[in-house]
């Protein structure tokens, strides 16, 4: 049971030839560089644009095929969308946004609006009800819009940059409820992300698009450990741990500490950021300041453009990237063990509740 989509479309000068399948029940995240083609993905998926060849099946059920002249509108896709900068209709009142996509399904206004209210009563703004757009906070206004989208239970589920519209502060606050409520549609989660960190901690599962061509997938770690093009080594310029905070350190999930510094972010569920290039390696223990030390099996090393990566094993799988001339005076290889060093100053947190 998938949502596929492999086929061909224009957007402007662009042409995109793509093959990408979403399994049922998974988040997969759509990310690429501006103009790469993603919305037009997306508007395809919609129904907002047609193929020009190719095909869209849904659990087997085309939606979209050009040469079978199969052409399913968009007002029969049961699709929900939350765009980017929430579209909102502006005279509606939040339960009357939220209740929208039933009453244009034909459910008639009082079961629609009961529904409506049941489910922002989950998201926790049951008490905006009442209110128009424009007096919602940005935290407010995105779940309304989430709740839009939900209250159809959509067979397909788009999510254009939900966070996109938040402030920093308010991110981090609302990403693990995102998770969980998006996780609440049992069919086909998309997600558009240009932040590693949402991808992390959302999607199962990732795909690049690159010039209108998937030019890679695979999780969050295979994509750290063997970028494949310039695109992905920038986005994944960064390890991702996620863990509880306790005052000075981390509790990392799965096993393991690591002591962090001057921060803004309260005890409890963290996502911490490691660069590659700030974490050292050594053939002995290290002296000196770093408070985070840890010996480690090298597991992989990639090399390009005179750069190593090298992929150490637990308790820290990190992606570490050296110079070959460092890496050289290593004498290592994969199954060499070394010690690793991260300065508790390099590690940067961002709150995951």
């Amino acid at each position: 049971m998938t949502l596929r989509i492999a086929g061909t479309m224009r957007a402007g000068e662009l042409d995109i030839d793509v093959d990408l399948e979403v399994p049922r029940g998974h988040t997969v995240a759509l990310v690429g560089p501006n103009g790469a083609g993603k919305t037009t993905i997306i508007r395809s998926i919609t129904g907002l644009q047609a193929l020009e060849t190719g095909r869209i099946e849904v659990d087997g059920v085309v939606w979209d095929a050009p040469a079978d002249d199969i052409f399913v509108p968009a007002e029969r896709r049961h699709v929900g969308v939350v765009f980017q900068d929430y579209r909102l209709f502006g005279h509606l009142s939040a339960r009357e946004n939220v209740a929208f996509g039933l009453r244009a399904a034909g459910v008639s206004r009082r079961p629609a609006h009961e529904a409506a209210e049941s489910i922002m009563a989950r998201l926790g703004v049951g008490a905006a009800a009442d209110r128009r757009p424009d007096s919602l906070s940005g935290g407010q206004a995105q779940r309304v819009a989430i709740g839009r989208a939900l209250a159809i239970e959509p067979d397909v589920l788009l999510l254009d940059e939900p966070m996109a519209a938040l402030d920093v502060s308010a991110r981090g606050a609302v990403r693990r409820d995102l998770r969980d409520w998006i996780a609440s549609v049992d069919g086909y989660r998309l997600l558009v992300t240009h932040d590693p960190v949402d991808a992390h901690a959302l999607a199962d599962h990732v795909v690049v698009v690159e010039h209108g061509r998937v030019t890679q997938t695979g999780t969050m770690a295979e994509l750290a450990a063997a970028p494949r093009s310039d695109y992905v080594a920038e986005l994944m310029g960064t390890n991702l741990v996620r863990g509880r905070l306790v005052g000075d350190h981390l509790d990392v999930d799965g096993g393991g500490t690591l002591f962090v510094g001057a921060h803004h972010v309260d005890d409890g569920p963290v996502v911490a950021t490691v660069r590659p290039a700030a974490v050292a390696l050594h053939r002995e223990r290290p002296e000196g300041s770093p408070r985070n030390v840890w010996e480690s099996i090298v597991v992989g090393v990639d090399v390009a453009d005179g750069r190593v990566r090298v992929r150490l094993g637990d308790p820290h799988p990190f992606v570490v990237e050296v110079t070959a001339a460092g890496f050289a005076s290593l004498e290592a290889g994969a199954g060499s063990s070394l010690w690793a060093s991260v300065k508790a100053s390099e590690i940067a947190l961002v709150a995951d509740a």
